[in-house]
């Protein structure tokens, strides 16, 4: 998973390596093009995410989210299902990880 915030290339990388899944936190999509990759999926409130963007990504990829009471962040955990998140993008721009049971 993609935060908004910015991430290096080569961090990006070393992410997918062990978690080949993409998916976008809004705007984060818009690292994550930049890059040259394409998200599995956008999930947020569409806030930070920019037409050109939206443009860029297949329709059925976007799924947009309009309650406030959540962060971006919350509406990705809550709507993906894995046995563990490798997050890229949040606190800093450094790892955070999400352990969470498999949902299967």
């Amino acid at each position: 998973m993609v935060g908004g915030g910015k991430v290096r290339k080569s961090l990006l990388c070393a992410a997918i390596d062990h978690a080949p899944r993409i998916v976008a936190a809004d705007g984060a999509a818009q690292e994550v093009l930049r890059h040259g990759f394409m998200p599995e999926a956008v999930i947020g409130d569409f806030d930070s995410l920019s037409e050109a963007s939206k443009r860029r990504i297949s329709q059925d990829r976007l799924h947009e989210i309009s309650e406030q009471d959540s962060t971006d962040f919350e509406k990705c955990l809550s709507r993906i299902e894995a046995p563990l998140v490798l997050g890229v993008g949040f606190e800093g721009g450094g790892w955070t990880i999400s352990w969470r049971r498999c949902m299967v």
